[in-house]
């Protein structure tokens, strides 16, 4: 073919490279060579080209690397996203005359190439459908791409005409093991780390075998690299191309098999991290957040197909599910897996804990005390003792919060005195928050700060975010809302950047309440409107009565300091703060509160605080 479009023929094969560079080297010459992939087995040659062909340059558009010495690779990823929006509304504009998105039409077309992964011919394909589908009528049905983006010029390459044709024309060039691997990560809902492919892989896979799959599958971008600084390297399938390898593993009969494995791995990964935030090491719990967006797809499996592993997965995710959850999701999935029946005493014992904690911090129908008593039950009739020494420290967060102190304390300290003997530091520590925490609610703010002291000792540098909101309390019990703001600062610093929206809720509201001690009407208004954006967010609304009351009476507090256009302009600040800069907004309010605080220079006088007010 090159030899052809240069003019050289009637030489054997064996010399014809040598002849073919002499010709392309004799006067600058730039070799142009589409779509190589095809070809790729014809590299070496390329190469002879190149070396031996001083003045030759060749420019190759491949979806492989040719792999030889000359090669230098400029990748071709996806559009940034302003680049495909733009590249939409241009063809959009080719399909219907005069396209001019509205506001509201950019944010579709936004979504549109989002849902695509910003692939150029898929952007293309959807701008095509504008003459039918409104931007944010497309966006809605773009929920499977592969059977809507199919309408294309029609003298574009028969491989360009669709997305499924595209995907085809690259999927014929993958080996077997590559297509085997690729088919079987149809069921990953996003990017996953190395274990989980190593986990839905065939048994028969050797390690060589799968890495050696994987890089296939990486060459020709139909898996992504990503990388993450809190998980590490994690590898994604592409929404279209996935729909396309779900549609392979189907057809091969391996889906069952594969979704089940896939939700084992999930549910071990999810026991060995289920101690989430005192007990579970950095790894365990970076590996869960590593395959967070493989949950859900995991559980749906399970509860429709295998109800022991479906309750085994909900009780090995309760804790992660109850610090950081949407509450009323996670009410119904822990109540599907305890209505089955399935599991052990132990799984049971969880999800009953857990529901009584979700009942309390959400507004559904139950009788916490009365599911509490009969998660009391279940762990007595659990044999194990460790796992039921965990068990009892969860539940005395239950009944504290029923304010049943007495019994808080007891059985913090039952679960305390059998993890010390099993000299695992995190197990302790878990152990001693637990009982600090009992001590803290009747506010026995001597006993408290002791188990903080054993406690800080024992922590040795890991993150100590709630032992700080801990401190928090017991500064506020003492009168001195200065110390405590300053405490519940660093708490929120950490529990806004580690997802776990449960202490973070708890750390804006006692800011708020501090805030409105002190004096400072605006700033404690402003903390308490972004206190409700995060409440809707998280979909945690904050209805348990006692935390109700002093939160009211806050709020109440703080109106009373300010006028009312005051209070609407705290409020409005408050809704143009960026979603994700809220706690940062909440730790910045509290620093100009402390700074102020300083300069003063004198005591500041405060009101009762919440167990004081009765």
């Amino acid at each position: 073919m090159i030899a052809e479009a240069a003019g050289v023929t009637g030489q054997s094969k064996q010399s014809l490279a040598p002849v073919l560079a002499a010709r392309l080297g004799s006067e600058p010459t730039l070799l142009v060579l589409d779509n190589f992939e095809q070809l790729v087995s014809g590299a070496a040659i390329l190469s002879e080209l190149v070396e031996g062909a001083d003045a030759l340059r060749a420019l190759v558009t491949s979806q492989v690397p040719l792999r030889i010495a000359a090669e230098r690779i400029l990748a071709l990823g996806p559009l940034v996203e302003d680049d495909a929006v733009d590249l939409f509304v241009e063809r959009a504009r080719g399909a219907v005359a005069g396209f001019a998105p509205h506001d509201a039409e950019f944010d579709a077309i936004g979504e549109i190439c989002a849902r695509v992964d910003h692939m150029p011919l898929a952007i293309e394909l959807a701008a095509a459908r504008v003459s039918t589908l409104a931007p944010r009528a497309l966006a809605e049905r773009l929920e499977r791409p592969l059977a809507l983006l199919t309408r294309a010029e029609r003298d574009a390459p028969a491989r360009q005409r669709s997305l499924r044709a595209a995907i085809n024309w690259t999927h014929a060039l993958l080996d077997p093991a590559q297509r085997s691997l690729f088919a079987r990560l149809g069921v990953c809902a996003g990017a996953v780390p190395l274990t989980a492919l190593e986990a839905i892989a065939p048994a028969s896979t050797g390690e060589a075998e799968l890495l050696d799959a994987l890089a296939g599958l990486l060459d020709f971008s139909f898996v992504r690299r990503l990388e993450d600084h809190r998980v590490g390297a994690r590898f994604l399938v592409p929404q279209a191309l996935r729909d396309f390898a779900l549609e392979r593993l189907i057809a091969a009969g391996l889906e069952e098999e594969t979704r089940r494995l896939h939700a084992e791995y999930v549910a071990r990964v999810a026991y060995a991290a289920r101690l989430v935030k005192w007990g579970a090491s950095d790894e365990q719990r970076a590996e869960l957040l590593a395959v967070s967006s493989e949950i859900r797809p995991a559980v749906a499996w399970a509860r429709e197909h295998e109800p022991r592993l479906h309750v085994r997965i909900c009780a090995a995710l309760a804790s992660y599910w109850v610090y950081g959850g949407v509450l009323s999701e996670v009410t119904t999935e822990l109540d599907r897996a305890r209505a089955s029946g399935a599991g052990t005493a132990a799984e049971r014992a969880w999800l009953l804990t857990a529901l009584a904690k979700c009942a309390q911090l959400t507004d559904v129908d139950y009788d916490v005390s009365a599911l509490a008593d009969q998660a009391l039950a279940e762990w007595a009739a659990v044999d194990d003792e460790l796992e039921r020494a965990l068990g009892l420290g969860y539940m005395s967060w239950v009944v504290r919060w029923e304010q049943r102190y007495d019994d808080a304390i007891a059985m913090a300290a039952e679960s305390l005195a059998v993890l010390r003997r099993t000299d695992d530091r995190r197990l302790i520590l878990r152990g001693l928050v637990f009982l600090a925490h009992a001590y803290a609610d009747p506010q026995d703010v001597e006993s408290t700060e002791a188990i903080l002291t054993e406690a800080e000792e024992l922590a040795d540098g890991d993150p100590s975010w709630e032992l700080a909101a801990i401190h928090g309390d017991c500064e506020q019990y003492k009168g001195n809302d200065v110390a405590a703001l300053t405490w519940w600062a660093e708490s929120l610093t950490w529990t806004s950047t580690t997802g776990e929206s449960h202490q973070m809720l708890m750390d804006i509201g006692c800011i708020g309440d501090s805030l409105a001690r002190l004096g400072d009407g605006e700033a404690a208004l402003e903390v308490f409107a972004l206190l409700r954006l995060e409440r809707e967010r998280t979909g945690r609304p904050g209805n348990l009565p006692t935390s109700q009351i002093w939160i009211q009476e806050a709020v109440a507090a703080a109106c009373k300091q300010v006028d009312p256009k005051t209070a609407q302009g705290a409020a409005a600040r408050a809704r143009d703060v960026p979603v994700t800069n809220r706690a940062a907004r909440v730790i910045q309010v509290v620093n100009r509160v402390l700074a102020l605080a300083t300069q003063a220079n004198q005591p500041i006088r405060t009101r009762p605080t919440r167990l004081d007010r009765g």
